[in-house]
């Protein structure tokens, strides 16, 4: 595995995190592409993280992070979560190096 780098470390701990959730819209329309669940993606001081899709790609590429495909009120969406390999990444990583601040 590649060295990931802070922003790809702080969205696979905030992914990790209970009652965090991201999905990007599939349904081809005005939505195409929208996020939901980066309402909670902020610093300690409540400043949102810019979010770049390159980051979920190469966590995808790395495998540390899968989606599944969900159909809420019958439109696409694609809802991304940690593997078993992300999920360890995650316990291993020293929070004191990667902070929301």
């Amino acid at each position: 595995m590649s060295k990931l780098t802070k922003e790809q470390n702080r969205f696979l701990i905030w992914l990790s995190l209970n009652g965090n959730h991201f999905e990007i819209c599939r349904e081809v329309g005005n939505s195409y592409r929208k996020t939901n669940g980066l309402d909670s993606y902020v610093s300690k001081h409540g400043q949102r993280y810019k979010f770049d899709i390159r980051t979920l790609i190469k966590l995808v590429k790395e495998g540390l992070v899968t989606s599944e495909i969900l159909f809420p009120y019958g439109i696409k969406h694609e809802h991304y979560f940690l593997t078993e390999q992300g999920v360890d990444y995650v316990s291993k990583l020293n929070f004191g190096t990667c902070s929301n601040g």
